[in-house]
């Protein structure tokens, strides 16, 4: 199996994050005075999914930014070392 990428993993929590966040708001409009408890409940508990996977996300995001700024002064140094040796 392939691993996935870190933009793929990315790519995939966002889409998570916005299916259970369209759920969530259809299942509030659909409120009645009998599923009121239930939903109160459901809410609790997938609003709770979702920052989790807010959470995952951010840190995903994170871990990108310093791959992107590590390349970045990598391909700087190794133009510097490029210009000294010539």
């Amino acid at each position: 199996m392939k691993m996935m990428t870190n933009e793929e993993r990315i790519e995939l929590k966002e889409t998570e994050i916005s299916e259970m966040e369209n759920a969530l708001v259809r299942m509030n409009a659909r409120v009645t005075p009998e599923t009121a408890l239930t939903i109160k409940v459901a809410n609790e508990v997938f609003g709770g999914t979702v920052n989790t996977l807010k959470g995952e996300l951010a840190t995903l995001k994170s871990e990108k930014a310093k791959r992107v700024a590590e390349n970045i002064r990598a391909k700087i140094m190794q133009e510097v070392n490029e210009t000294i040796a010539h």
